[in-house]
């Protein structure tokens, strides 16, 4: 099975984010191999705010929209729900403590934490740095674009 980030699921959707064009092709043909996808019901609430802002985007979906793309993801037969417990509560609270994180890296770390105790060690998402200090996964990521 595979986790899915919401900055992954939103350039899916969203054939004006920038990464599109990395982000459908990649998770179709997850999907279209036989692969699980993991979802944590954060994923959706984060994926239905930032899709209906119009602060991050020109044409913004509507929350009828949004909600109806939530809905029809899973709908599909290779979505897993995830819901965070105990264990990946107590999981997100040690790793705040253990790598000192701050208040911005809260709702990462409860997805990190939420993935991994239902054992899943690859994560699509298109901000892997965000992930590698927990050293629990593998990254379905765009690739690293260089500097001049």
């Amino acid at each position: 099975m595979i986790g899915l980030d919401a900055d992954f699921y939103i350039a899916y959707e969203l054939d004006t984010h920038p990464k599109h064009a990395f982000a459908r092709p990649t998770l179709d043909g997850l999907i279209d191999s036989g692969e699980t996808i993991g979802v944590c019901a954060q994923v959706i609430a984060e994926f239905l705010h930032v899709v209906t802002d119009a602060n991050r985007f020109t044409s913004p979906l509507s929350m009828t929209e949004a909600v109806g793309r939530a809905r029809q993801l899973f709908s599909a037969r290779e979505i897993v729900l995830l819901a965070p417990d105990m264990p990946a509560m107590n999981l997100c609270l040690q790793w705040i403590d253990e790598f000192q994180l701050g208040r911005k890296r809260i709702l990462d770390t409860m997805l990190a934490a939420t993935l991994a105790v239902h054992g899943i060690s690859k994560l699509a998402t298109m901000n892997d740095k965000d992930y590698r200090v927990f050293g629990k996964f593998e990254f379905i990521s765009p690739p690293a674009t260089s500097s001049p």
